[in-house]
């Protein structure tokens, strides 16, 4: 191998370990592995002012009437009693519901997502799920995503569920720090929820 040969070829690894490095990184940039945040909340439930519709209900035991309307939601529960049947940082919270939830109805998720993903429009289009405005007096469907995030001190945080109507009104599931577990309750007072941490809300409705 002469010695132009061996410059060009000793050139092109170099780029193409370069090209390697760089692609590995921005596919890292907006991938959010959950270990940079804090297991305690800002904000404990006796700090919030004013009083909800109603204290959230902690879900032991999947409803039967349930099960039939809402076989996304048996499987999800059953997934989170399989985790420790509580609220586990990093191991068995929101966003790991929220992604069972979705999986069991049909998106192919395959890497574990964090609300900062769900938070994406692109991410959740692709499987599955359109980006709407929230609007008062909207109605959504059952398995609706609902994710608000929010900033404190130099963190971002984030918490997420998943509307269901079956429980007479409109309710969100979610895996609750506060409750340490999976939760309904009004739809509304989720949203007061956000709006006490001036959080920015999204909503995802199945397509």
């Amino acid at each position: 191998m002469n010695k132009y040969k061996a410059f060009r070829f000793i050139f092109v690894g170099t780029i193409l370990l370069l090209v390697g490095v760089i692609g590995y990184v921005l596919s890292r940039a907006d991938f959010d592995d959950g270990l940079g945040e804090s297991q305690v909340w800002p904000i404990e439930q006796d700090e919030i002012p004013g009083e909800p519709i109603e204290e959230p209900q902690l879900i032991v035991g999947f409803p039967d009437d349930l099960k039939a309307k809402d076989p996304a939601a048996k499987k999800s529960y059953d997934q989170y009693m399989d985790k420790g049947g509580k609220y586990i940082w990093g191991a068995n919270d929101c966003s790991i519901f929220v992604q069972d939830y979705m999986k069991a109805s049909g998106a192919n998720v395959e890497k574990r997502w964090t609300t900062k993903e769900l938070f994406q429009p692109k991410r959740m289009e692709k499987y599955g799920y359109s980006y709407w405005e929230h609007e008062a007096g909207n109605q959504f469907p059952d398995g609706t995503v609902l994710i608000y995030r929010w900033e404190s001190g130099d963190q971002g945080w984030g918490h997420c569920g998943i509307v269901t109507n079956h429980f007479g009104d409109t309710r969100v599931m979610h895996n609750d720090p506060i409750n340490k577990g999976l939760v309904v309750e009004p739809f509304n007072d989720f949203l007061r929820m956000a709006e006490l941490r001036e959080g920015k809300l999204r909503v995802f409705v199945p397509n």
